[in-house]
């Protein structure tokens, strides 16, 4: 997060760990109840989908967001029971649960040996499966969505989606001129906002594992 705050892109390793844990709590939650558990995603993680769709995460995000949903009921102590079980252990995650963030309880994965989180989620059972009739592939692994949910990310939370922002709504641009990770400069918008090439995108490095 201090180095997108700086406008410079997030570290290319780090993007990478964030989506294989994206792949790894996503696919742990579903195998424990494959009929009734699903992933929603949410903020700048949804947005990713229809911005970069298959190259990955965007380039100055630092984190995912998403719900994970079921449409059985479950407290959200039986959710962090789940986690100190083995096969949550195994993708090397921590989970901490705060309360008072909205209707779900917000659960917080971080790597035990850094200081800024991977993922937030909000956690929520009773959540009926037809409010999220679509699929989609987002960093190699299933999710679902709604038009409602897409009509609120695109233009009520974020309100301008095909502006490049991050931070609290600052068009992208570089602090740091000179530097090889500076992000493109957005500030005059009848100017291109893209990056040079590809090279700043995790999958133009390695393949989806296996």
């Amino acid at each position: 997060f201090q180095v997108t705050k700086k406008g410079l892109v997030a570290p290319w390793c780090f993007r990478r760990d964030v989506m294989r844990s994206f792949r790894s709590v996503n696919d742990w939650w579903k195998s424990l109840d494959p009929t009734n558990n699903y992933m929603v995603p949410e903020e700048g993680t949804l947005l990713a989908l229809f911005r970069n769709g298959a190259v990955g995460m965007l380039p100055w995000d630092s984190d995912f967001d998403a719900k994970i949903y079921s449409v059985a009921d479950f407290e959200p102590k039986d959710f962090m029971n789940r986690t100190k079980q083995d096969a949550f252990k195994r993708s090397e995650l921590e989970a901490y649960l705060y309360n008072g963030c909205g209707q779900d309880s917000y659960v917080l994965l971080r790597r035990p040996s850094i200081t800024h989180h991977i993922g937030d989620v909000y956690i929520s059972g009773g959540q009926s499966l037809s409010e999220y009739p679509w699929k989609a592939i987002l960093f190699g692994t299933e999710v679902r969505l709604s038009p409602e949910h897409l009509q609120h990310i695109f233009f009520r939370r974020y309100r301008t989606p095909v502006r490049k922002l991050f931070g609290d709504g600052i068009p992208l641009q570089c602090f740091h001129l000179g530097h090889n990770a500076c992000m493109p400069d957005c500030r005059d918008e009848d100017l291109p906002c893209e990056f040079e090439d590809n090279f700043v995108h995790v999958d133009c490095f390695e393949s989806e594992p296996t």
